[in-house]
């Protein structure tokens, strides 16, 4: 990241990061019904209502459940002080819900206005017994933290945001997010459709006895998002924009702590759920900035392929348009044959390109049957509502890993059309050529326009603005070498008004940044389709690698405007740590 990038972002963080809730509950006052910061407690300083406990359970016959909460500070979660303990415990249930929830928003003792961003931050322990023998192993089997319009159990249509604990896979919950935390990523359509496993993102923050984990979610009553972050004090997961699941048009105003516990339909289960909570701190935002950074982002959270395409999420192959997408992705080839499939956990053939960071990425393969055929993918982020302000400057990020073989680029990656080539282009098309705006590309071999040091590399193209042909004096080298597994994260600044870019590269051990470069393309505007492709130069070379993480942030220096803090930003890179 850059200097300049780093002093704004600190200047936002003194702007806009709280140094405190507006309405909090730390359990100060101990147990009782007569002061506020007390379990149960009494309304007021924010608070609508005291905390208030439900259950819901269908116990075979003879079941029961059991619940104690007691405020106490024998062994403390945040350092000191008292904290709430909880214990949940069920006896022949095919399952049993329960939760504690309470309501933030008695505007009239500072409570928080729910058509205003606002942040809500907290703290759990987990105090079940997570290892050998441990009973959080069904699907039934869950800690959830959410928000709901009223005293609820468990989640559904009413939550805005929710996040979950599984402890084993089943009808809405894959196999990746079990033990772990993880959210929920909503369709933002308004419209309730299920909890649906493909929308739980792992965080691979796990649950662990004695674990303590910091949450942080903000809300975005505006655009109808939620970013999410949680922390073990060691590793740390963030996750910006992601979609609303209630049909709701405002926010749900509780705050709830739930857990679950059974079997299977028809086999019961006794289970003890346990856990502490403490550091309950809701902050309203400014009312200006109105939004969360509308970051345009595609995780390839919603799965996908070339043989069964998803259509109807945005955050998909193909996906559809929307979150400031113009168009969904599109494919294409001139004599080759390529395969587009969404990898995500629990797939086997599953392989990260970041572990315990990335999640689900986007695999392409392509078989080149005749020389100097082409192929590649495209998606249009020239938006004119809900996306980036493409008229001025704005940053591009994407992760790429190399999945053709050692073998195969030492064989058939050897000619200055064998390729990996990115840029940004003016219309649908599935190479780099000379309507590119910017441009980053891999040669094989020498050529008219491929020196040697060029060969091997990551290099960059600095244009004349007349959309000229390809000139090797032109080509900007890096130092960075382009390697099978090798894993790179590019970072691209464009300026429209200047029509010049940065382009930047790294492999985790050198990086490389480039000076201003100047476009190819003779144009006013930038084209808004990214695309990113493949060529051969010979028959039957496969080329095959692995993107993931595409970001669009708006121009550095309207960040302030737009509200975005350093933890905000840092969620974009998704704590790459």
């Amino acid at each position: 990241m850059s200097i300049r990038i780093l002093i704004v972002l600190f200047s936002i963080a003194l702007l806009v990061s709280p140094a405190a809730g507006d309405v909090v509950a730390n359990f100060t006052d101990g147990n009782g019904e007569t002061l506020v910061d007390a379990y149960h407690g009494i309304a007021g300083n924010g608070w609508a209502t005291p905390w208030i406990e439900n259950t819901n359970f269908a116990p075979d016959p003879g079941g029961s459940v059991s619940v104690t909460n007691t405020v106490i500070n024998t062994t403390p979660v945040n350092g000191g002080g008292n904290y709430l303990s909880s214990t949940v415990t069920s006896t022949d249930c095919e399952y049993c819900e329960y939760g504690t929830g309470r309501d933030y928003t008695d505007t009239a003792t500072g409570g928080i206005d729910v058509l205003v961003p606002f942040r809500i931050e907290f703290t759990v322990r987990i105090d079940e017994n997570m290892g050998a023998g441990t009973t959080f192993d069904e699907n039934r089997d869950r800690y959830l933290l959410y928000d709901s319009n009223d005293t609820k159990t468990t989640t559904s249509f009413w939550n805005s945001w929710s996040v979950y604990a599984h402890g084993a896979e089943g009808t809405n919950a894959h196999a990746g997010v079990v033990g772990d935390w993880a959210f929920y990523n909503g369709n933002n359509n308004n419209d309730f459709d299920g909890s649906d496993p493909a929308k739980m993102i792992d965080t691979d923050i796990t649950l662990t006895t004695g674990g303590l984990y910091n949450f942080s979610i903000t809300i975005d009553p505006k655009f109808k998002k939620w970013n999410g972050t949680v922390s073990d004090g060691t590793d740390t997961f963030s996750r910006t924009f992601m979609g609303w699941r209630t049909s709701n048009s405002t926010v749900s105003d509780y705050l709830y702590f739930a857990t679950k516990s059974g079997g299977s339909t028809g086999s019961p289960a006794s289970d003890t759920r346990e856990w502490s909570i403490d550091s309950v701190a809701i902050t309203q935002l400014s009312e200006t900035p109105t939004t969360i950074l509308p970051v345009v982002a595609a995780h390839f959270d919603g799965g996908g392929s070339s043989a069964s395409p998803v259509v109807d999420v945005v955050d998909a192959y193909t996906g559809t348009s929307g979150d400031g997408w113009r168009s969904p992705w599109k494919s294409g080839t001139s004599s080759a044959v390529s395969t587009y499939t969404v990898r995500a956990s629990g797939d086997p053939d599953y392989d990260e390109i970041k572990p315990g960071e990335s999640g689900a990425y986007l695999e392409v393969e392509t078989d080149h049957n005749k020389s100097g055929s082409y192929a590649g993918v495209t998606r249009n982020y020239k938006a004119f509502e809900e996306g980036i302000d493409w008229t001025t400057e704005h940053i591009i990020e994407f992760t790429l890993r190399i999945d053709e073989s050692q073998a195969d680029l030492d064989a058939d990656f050897t000619a200055q059309n064998d390729r990996y080539q990115i840029g940004e282009v003016n219309s649908v098309r599935y190479n780099v050529d000379s309507n590119s705006r910017w441009m980053v590309a891999c040669y094989g071999g020498t050529g008219s326009f491929v020196n040697a040091e060029d060969v091997g590399v990551w290099v960059f193209y600095d244009g004349d603005g007349l959309g000229s042909s390809m000139d090797a004096a032109r080509n900007v080298e890096s130092t960075v070498a382009v390697l099978s597994g090798g894993v790179y994260d590019f970072t691209i600044t464009v300026d429209p008004d200047t029509k010049t870019y940065v382009g930047s590269v790294t492999d985790g051990t050198t990086e490389f940044t480039t000076g201003s470069l100047g476009w190819r393309k003779a144009t006013d505007e930038i084209g808004g389709n990214l695309v990113f492709s493949t060529r051969s130069d010979s028959a039957d070379d496969v080329r095959a690698f692995s993107l993931d993480e595409v970001l669009l942030i708006p121009e550095p220096g309207t960040l302030i405007l737009l509200g975005i803090g350093l933890a905000m930003l840092a969620a974009m890179r998704r704590a790459r740590r």
